[in-house]
């Protein structure tokens, strides 16, 4: 009963638009242009405020430390000296969780490498609005199509 009204002539032009909106919802939801950078920094320059996704840390001895799957936080103590704080874990048996905290003064860091992602807008939008102009054009010559057919068969 209500494929039949769904599918009826009346419903044709809501029918028509709505499977518009929902293609262009598409478009707009997995068509974004996202750049990511990997970069590094010195402890000195590094904005601890507002940070981004840090992926290694480099150490002033050599030492490098991976911080996938980690939990990154800055500390500063009371006497003024910054942090770098790493929590790490590790699944035991009988569904046991491990964790381990490590703190690493600013001081004792050489680079810290990040990973930042951007957005390009205007990539972005001109993808949208070429993909909605192909779908545009798409219907448009169907439904001309559609009514050349109804023409000739009349």
């Amino acid at each position: 009963m209500i494929y039949g009204k769904i599918n009826s002539l009346k419903m044709k032009s809501g029918r028509n638009t709505v499977c518009i909106i929902l293609v262009f919802s598409l478009i707009v939801t997995f068509s974004s242009c996202m750049t990511t950078k990997n970069y590094y920094e010195s402890p000195d320059t590094y904005n601890f405020e507002t940070p981004s996704k840090i992926t290694q840390i480099e150490l002033n001895d050599g030492k490098v430390i991976d911080c996938d799957n980690k939990i990154i936080k800055f500390e500063t103590d009371s006497d003024s000296v910054k942090y770098i704080v790493i929590n790490s874990y590790v699944k035991g048996k009988e569904y046991k969780t491990y964790w381990f905290k490590k703190r690493i003064p600013v001081s004792d860091i050489l680079k810290i490498h990040s990973e930042k992602s951007e957005l390009n807008i205007r990539a972005t939008i001109l993808l949208c609005v070429g993909l909605a102009a192909i779908v545009a054009l798409f219907v448009a010559i169907s439904i001309g199509m559609h009514n050349m057919n109804f023409k000739m068969g009349h």
